[in-house]
């Protein structure tokens, strides 16, 4: 406890070690991404009889996952409970405070290729087999549903990625490595939106109590 000008300044609970930092990291990555395929599971299973419930169902988990994960990570790393009640901690403020980050999560999940649908209509040179060309004109689909977590700094956009599928063409590589640093930025403004609704909600903890330390909030029950 230290006092500067007269007012007390509440003691902040120290950072992790280095050690203990990493290894709840990886844990939370492989938590998030893990269970996200595992239950992928049974949608590919419906799909592979019924495609547009296997596709509702894959999109549907993605959204569900990373509404109740958005905030494991910050969480799982700044809290001092055991790393399993963390991870509990975590996705039960993901949960509660969905409202606050929602609009963002569903611009970041869209963006990044949650639901792609395209449909190209291009020319193409065909070799044939005297030696000469011929042009043919074609038109083709993409309609896909990809399920994956941004509670981690997910960057792929799949839009590009089943753009040049579509266009039966390899990818520019500049152009996937900006969109991917523009995402790569969108997924750290993600972070810092999740970080700032937490710190307002233990602020908002912390005005109701003036014995509970606000750096406690993510260790102690929200009320």
């Amino acid at each position: 406890m230290a006092t500067f000008a007269g007012h007390v300044a509440v003691d902040l609970a120290p950072w992790p070690p280095i050690r203990q930092h990493f290894v709840r990291t990886f844990g939370v990555l492989a938590i998030g991404v893990g269970v996200l395929l595992a239950s992928l599971v049974p949608a590919m299973a419906i799909g592979s009889t019924a495609l547009v419930f296997g596709l509702l169902a894959m999109g549907g988990i993605g959204i569900v996952w990373n509404l109740c994960t958005v905030a494991l990570l910050p969480v799982a790393i700044s809290s001092r409970l055991h790393w399993l009640q963390a991870i509990r901690k975590g996705i039960m403020l993901s949960w509660a405070l969905k409202s606050r980050w929602w609009r963002q999560l569903r611009a970041h999940l869209v963006l990044l290729g949650l639901v792609v649908f395209l449909r190209v209509h291009f020319t193409t040179t065909v070799a044939l087999p005297n030696a000469n060309v011929t042009h043919q004109t074609k038109t083709n689909v993409n309609c896909q549903v990809n399920a994956f977590w941004v509670g981690g700094y997910e960057n792929r956009c799949r839009w590009n990625t089943k753009y040049a599928a579509a266009l039966e063409t390899k990818q520019v590589p500049i152009i996937t490595k900006v969109l991917s640093l523009l995402f790569l930025v969108m997924a750290v403004a993600m972070k810092l939106t999740v970080i700032r609704e937490l710190d307002h909600k233990a602020k908002s903890l912390a005005d109701k109590s003036d014995s509970q330390p606000p750096s406690a909030t993510l260790d102690q029950p929200f009320g």
